[in-house]
């Protein structure tokens, strides 16, 4: 081979070595979270982190606010590529493995102290589960205690079906409920919730005090249920064919920040939320009190609803796990 050649050939490796180090990673990860909320301020937080530790090999960029469209449109879009991640709801996990839903089950968990006993326990299952169907967990995170927010007082499972309630289009267990009920639900994707709202297409909808703040839902009802019916979860997942394609060193980086991030987002949403319960009954919410009798009822209609998925969402032995380690056995 001539010199010039070789030199030529040799050049040529060193530039693509040389490009190779300074080569920049962007992980897209979507969310409907929008833009200054609790959520969206601790991811920003995240990137911030993986950029520094990565000496800006690796770098975040969220698409927040429902851009990349609703929970089931960025679970497609991370199968085709489109998207690396998502930070979803427990709506969006069940479109990964059904049975995590189990954690957001009606009438299951009060206050976090149970939640956080059964999530503990079952991690590395759902982790495991997460992995077989292709995603990696980052983290998880909290959406709220749910309560219910109407233009009406909701007070028992009568009142819903006078009422136009929302239900997510992919919401197992809300579609369940408002069947055990005798409700009709009107399914709308979250961007769309809104404008229903706004147009009296819905009136009545289950959401956290500091999703229905930071979705602006808040201003289109007046009253709120005084207790809540279940925890809403989530996490970050992201794609396992896009993270196994990463160095082991960022993959590392991004397993370390994310679980410390998802650990103060944590933290976070619970502080914020209460604060968030608070506004809403500073800026004039009615609070709902439930009746002894209509708790009975709602009770049994949790109940019913819990048992009726049990074979379609989750195991029968899954359930009574959960509903064991509620109770803090």
């Amino acid at each position: 081979m001539k010199p010039s050649r070789t030199l030529a050939l040799v050049a040529l490796a060193l530039s693509l070595v040389g490009a190779d180090l300074h080569a920049e990673t962007t992980v897209k990860i979507a969310t409907l979270a929008p833009n200054g909320s609790a959520w969206m301020r601790v991811f920003n937080a995240w990137g911030r982190d993986v950029q520094t530790k990565s000496g800006g090999a690796l770098k975040l960029r969220f698409y927040p606010g429902g851009v990349a469209g609703d929970e089931r449109d960025v679970i497609r879009k991370m199968r085709t590529g489109q998207m690396h991640g998502g930070a979803v709801t427990g709506v969006g996990l069940g479109q990964i493995h059904k049975a995590v839903l189990v954690l957001q089950l009606p009438g299951i968990f009060r206050d976090y102290a149970g939640l956080d006993r059964a999530r503990g326990a079952l991690r590395a299952e759902f982790e495991r589960a997460f992995e077989h169907n292709g995603y990696v967990l980052m983290g998880w995170g909290d959406v709220g205690p749910v309560h219910t927010f109407s233009k009406r007082p909701i007070r028992r499972p009568a009142d819903l079906r006078r009422a136009r309630p929302w239900v997510w289009s992919d919401d197992a267990i809300s579609r369940e409920l408002y069947s055990v009920i005798g409700a009709t639900g009107v399914p709308l994707g979250v961007p769309e919730v809104y404008a229903g709202l706004q147009t009296g297409m819905i009136d009545t909808i289950n959401a956290s005090p500091i999703a229905m703040l930071a979705l602006q839902w808040h201003s289109t009802v007046s009253h709120m249920t005084e207790r809540s019916s279940a925890i809403a979860i989530g996490a970050t997942v992201l794609s396992k064919r896009f993270f196994d394609g990463l160095p082991e060193a960022q993959q590392r980086i991004l397993r370390e920040t994310g679980a410390a991030h998802h650990e103060r987002l944590v933290a976070t949403i619970r502080q914020d939320d209460a604060r968030a319960l608070q506004t809403l009954k500073q800026r004039g919410l009615t609070v709902v009190s439930t009746p002894a009798d209509a708790q009975a009822e709602w009770d049994t209609a949790f109940r019913t609803t819990r048992q009726r998925l049990v074979g379609r969402v989750y195991p029968a032995e899954l359930l009574r796990r959960v509903e064991a380690l509620a109770r803090g056995n």
